[in-house]
């Protein structure tokens, strides 16, 4: 008799390649409570900052026992020291986290990991008293493997200790005093606990293999019709022995969760302590490609198998779009023009402890400024502000950190060459990443073997032809050079006055000192605009210095380019790069398509008057207290030189500044815009309403309205949540806004009143309280707790009327990757007969040894015992009835109904051998025991017996040593033959 084994398949689609080499157990095994995958580890922290002047500042807090009751209980991300909104040197010390966690018992046989998503800048750590690692550098992720030291029988011990005091060992590698940004300390991002299967995809960085470790995904062959997708996935096997068959089954979902691809590896053995690259390739039709325009993403499902079952999950976002450098910036064989500026992660008061969605907030404003690249200045970034501008469609140039120093020794050099490795494991996956930056910025001392040895790592790291390097230095030997040439990195801030730079204005500089900056840019880029309408230039585009004010070392001031200030409100740049926007683009969830903005506050002036508007729009009327001035069409004017003085260096090095200031809107200087602004002149002011209006093809498409404003009459505030809301995460925090407005609601920009902010319910503020106004506006950061909930904010000012707003945070979720999304698989199978796993089941039994015919339908069973399945004394299975003879027998009957059974087949779990039979016909003998289910398909002569009406199922099961178990079922799957599942 032919007795078929099944082998457990997966439900496929036509696009679904299966493999299976061997017979492997039911993937519906007893389902454990799920582990979320990699959980947030932010909260329960106590903190330390070590005084520079304290006694004993080298004392050591690293043991178990140390008592830290009375240290700080703090969230993270989380900053050292709240600092002044305006600071030159904050922080720089040494400082200790700890924290004290009970371990899940559902742990145990598990992988877990610490991650740590960037300590400033040298960090020590020590678990349960043994120090596990020292990690240099202040900008990248790294992995601590707590597994072995876990302990489940009482509390364990975690302790961190950092250092930001200037260091020569690793990049930057140069003194605050020195340098252009700062270094705040701490650990400023978030910490999060990973628990997977022995048996797991790896991480990138932790796994050192060059273009390897994690999951990496390429693609290439791209046109309309059809893409190939490259899926590269690592698997690392973390236990003391061989495991054989591992296998990874990966599927490609589009952005609604539609599988368009899917595959399943052939199965392998992974050697102890080792892993196994898993290379799997796709074809997509008609597929959606990424576009700052309509930014498409995908998603790879990738599930680890290990003997059919379900082990491992992690879904990996990535886009299908090609890049092409030469004359031009090429994506999807379309030309794109770049435009772009460089962003400081630092924000007032918490330094570099945002929250994922304080990045993403960022991003949201550089997309609605008009932007559609942004340059990482000059240091790795949150992955959550990478997530963003995938998302949003914003392109990236990625660095290493870097500024101005090259540290001839080996630890410093070895550390540089692996922060390229690091930069582009963690991030290659990120479509929006068209740019790596392996070099360290400006740093003129840079040898150029230690330049081409960063070039050639970032090749090897990410292989094929869509890695594009940028750097100082174009190297003059041939053999080798930076792939991308003809870009503009940072531009319209130094060359014209260095740190007094005409450029650098604050919003209290009114509207002369924000259209002096506006004009700055637009003369630059206008001028750049040249080379790009010039069919034998070479010219990608350009990146404005700068896209928020930051705080820095080497001078008394913050740098005050930014298009934004540091507390991310707008200067008149910002309308202006708005205004460079494609008047048609829209996306849902961002401000986007036509727009107008007067650039002015329209108080008194001197007649005649000259008014700036920025529009995308054809045509711009101008009104006055509701008469028109003017219609008309973007200012034409001729191109001339930025002033006498010999040209403007935009070169950030230069020396030869041009501090005239040029001619701002003189009426030309714009033929190589997008969209050049829309010059007024002549127009007499009068104290009222000044109106622009933008036309799109004769239609009204935007308006913008301005109001001499009058004198300050109270209090209005806004909370400045650029369309995510407060995260009650204990780290996120949205800028409150205080505005002074007139008795008509406009904001007055010359007041500059004291503010004094309260807030009460689930959150605080954070920053200088109370503070100045600056323009008419106070801003402060108000920080969610952990708990979500209303928070009311209440602002006064002495002779303003009081203002009051509440907003309310919501749940911030504990888990960052959760457990194994398992939606995919089939639905189970109908129960004919279940087992003890689905529900209770009565089966007649004995343990003396019955008639010779007990197995046959017409056997009587009457004076047998009954007890529920399974049957044993064995922790392994679910036991309804103790079991402890050598022996036992089982039957149970069941129906047929009158069209059949479909596709049966026997699912059995028996401890030591078992018989199994069907109205008399053996269906499996199993001489061995098993630890779980294994299904059985029915042979053709077991399914003849199948007749409609009553059924018998019939077990033997004899017990040799050890434990003892035995229960069974029968199911039919009405949809697939066992032989497709």
């Amino acid at each position: 008799m032919d007795i078929f084994k099944s082998v457990v398949w997966w439900r496929a689609s036509a696009t679904f390649s299966v493999f299976a080499l061997t017979a492997i157990g039911s993937i519906t095994a007893r389902a454990q409570a799920p582990i979320p995958r990699e959980q947030r580890f932010n909260t329960g922290w106590k903190f330390l900052r070590i005084d520079p002047n304290t006694a004993n500042p080298t004392a050591s807090y690293d043991a178990p026992t140390t008592n830290d009751t009375a240290w700080e209980s703090v969230v993270l991300p989380h900053t050292p020291r709240i600092e002044e909104a305006r600071v030159r040197f904050p922080f720089q010390g040494i400082c200790w986290y700890r924290k004290s966690f009970a371990a899940d018992p559902a742990w145990k046989g598990k992988s877990v990991v610490l991650e740590f998503g960037a300590a400033m800048q040298s960090a020590d750590v020590w678990f349960n008293g043994q120090h596990l690692t020292r990690h240099l550098g202040g900008y990248q992720k790294f992995q601590l493997d707590l597994t072995r030291s876990l302990k489940f029988d009482g509390p364990n011990s975690l302790a961190v200790r950092l250092d930001n005091r200037d260091t020569e060992e690793f990049p930057p590698g140069k003194p605050t005093r020195d340098l252009d940004f700062i270094y705040p300390g701490g650990l400023y991002r978030g910490a999060s606990l990973l628990v997977t299967d022995p048996v797991h995809i790896s991480d990138p960085i932790t796994a050192n293999i060059e273009a390897g470790g994690g999951v990496f995904v390429t693609t290439d062959n791209i046109s309309p019709t059809q893409a190939t997708v490259h899926v590269k996935t690592h698997v690392a096997n973390d236990t003391d022995n061989f495991v054989a068959g591992c296998q990874v089954m990966s599927a490609l979902l589009a952005a609604d969760g539609t599988t368009v691809a899917q595959s399943t590896s052939f199965p392998v053995m992974i050697a102890a302590g080792g892993g196994h690259p898993f290379v799997q390739d796709f074809v997509v039709n008609a597929p959606q490609l990424w576009h700052p325009d309509h930014p498409a993403l995908y998603t790879v499902r990738t599930t680890v198998l290990r003997d059919g079952k379900p082990i491992d999950q992690l879904k990996t976002r990535f886009g299908i779009r090609h890049i092409e450098l030469g004359k031009r910036f090429r994506i999807n064989g379309a030309e794109l023009h770049i435009i772009g500026s460089n962003r400081h992660q630092e924000y007032p008061y918490l330094g570099y402890a945002l929250s994922p969605a304080m990045a993403r907030r960022d991003a949201v404003k550089i997309k609605e400024a008009g932007l559609n690249f942004i340059r990482l200045s000059h240091y790795p970034q949150d992955p959550a502000f990478l997530d963003a501008c995938d998302e949003l469609g914003i392109l990236v140039q990625a660095p290493i950190p870097g500024w101005q120093m090259f540290r001839a020794n080996a630890s410093f050099v070895a550390q540089a060459n692996q922060d390229v490795r690091d930069l582009i494991r963690r991030d290659r996956n990120h479509p929006s990443i068209v740019f790596w930056e392996p070099n360290l910025n400006e740093s003129s001392g840079q040898p150029e073997s230690f330049m081409r040895a960063n070039y050639e790592i970032a090749h090897d790291e990410y292989p094929g032809d869509q890695c594009f390097t940028f750097g100082d230095g174009y190297p003059k030997k041939h053999g080798w050079g930076w792939d991308v040439q003809g870009f503009a990195r940072e531009y319209g801030d130094f060359g014209f006055g260095g740190n007094e730079s005409t450029t650098r204005q604050t919003r209290a500089n009114g509207e002369k000192g924000m259209l002096q900056q506006t004009w700055n840019f637009l003369w630059c880029l206008n001028d750049m605009g040249k080379a790009y309408d010039d069919p034998n230039a070479t010219f990608l585009g350009a990146a404005t210095w700068c896209m928020f004010d930051y705080n820095r070392g080497y001078d008394k001031n913050p740098c005050w380019a930014g298009m934004m200030d540091i507390y991310r409100l707008p200067k008149f740049t910002t309308n202006f790069f708005q205004s460079q926007r494609d008047s048609h683009f829209k996306m849902a969830t961002i401000d986007s398509g036509p727009m107008v903005h007067i650039a002015n506050f329209w108080t008194a002036r001197q007649n005649p008057a000259k008014v700036i508007v920025f529009s995308n729009c054809q045509e711009v009327e101008l009104q006055l207290n509701g008469r028109t001035i003017a219609r008309q069409k973007p200012d034409s004017g001729p191109d001339t030189p930025y002033s006498g003085k010999q040209g403007v260096t935009y070169d950030t090095n230069g020396v030869d500044y041009n501090l005239t200031g040029g001619n701002p809107f003189d009426g030309g200087n714009a033929k190589h815009l997008a969209h050049p602004p829309f010059t007024f002149t002549n127009v007499t002011w009068q104290a009222g309403e000044l109106k622009a209006i933008g036309y799109l093809d004769g239609k009204v498409a935007a308006q913008h309205l301005v109001r001499t404003p009058e004198a300050p009459a109270s209090l209005q505030l806004e909370f400045d949540t650029a369309h995510n809301e407060l995260v009650a995460d204990g780290a996120d925090a949205v800028f409150v806004r205080a505005l002074v407005v007139d008795k008509n609601g406009t904001v007055v920009p010359d007041a500059v009143p004291e503010v004094k902010f309260t807030a009460e319910g689930a959150g605080h503020l954070v920053g200088n309280n109370p503070l100045p106004a600056e323009a008419g506006i106070g801003s402060i950061l108000l920080q969610a707790g952990l708990e979500a909930g209303t928070i009311t904010v209440r602002a006064e000012s002495p002779g303003l009327r009081v203002a009051q707003a509440t907003i309310r945070s919501v749940p911030g979720s504990p888990v960052k990757i959760p457990a194994m999304d398992l939606s995919f698989l089939p639905p189970p199978m109908k129960a004919v007969i279940s087992t003890s796993r689905e529900q209770k089941t009565d089966w007649r039994y004995i343990t003396d040894k019955p008639a010779d015919d007990w197995q046959t339908t017409g056997f009587d069973d009457s004076q047998w015992k009954v007890g529920p399945g399974g049957f044993g004394q064995s922790d392994d299975g679910i036991v309804g009835t103790r079991w402890t003879t050598p022996d036992i027998w089982l039957r149970h009957e069941f129906t047929v109904p009158p069209g059949g059974l479909k596709n049966p087949l026997l699912r059995l779990q028996q401890d030591d051998s078992a018989e199994a039979y069907i109205n008399g016909v053996l269906v499996q003998n199993a001489p061995n025991y098993s630890t779980d289910y294994v299904e059985y398909k029915l042979s053709p002569q077991v399914i003849q017996t199948l007749k409609p009406g009553k059924n018998v199922l019939a077990i033997h099961c004899h017990q040799v040593q050890g434990p003892q178990f035995v229960d069974a079922g029968i199911f039919s799957d009405p949809d697939k033959a066992v032989a497709n599942r």
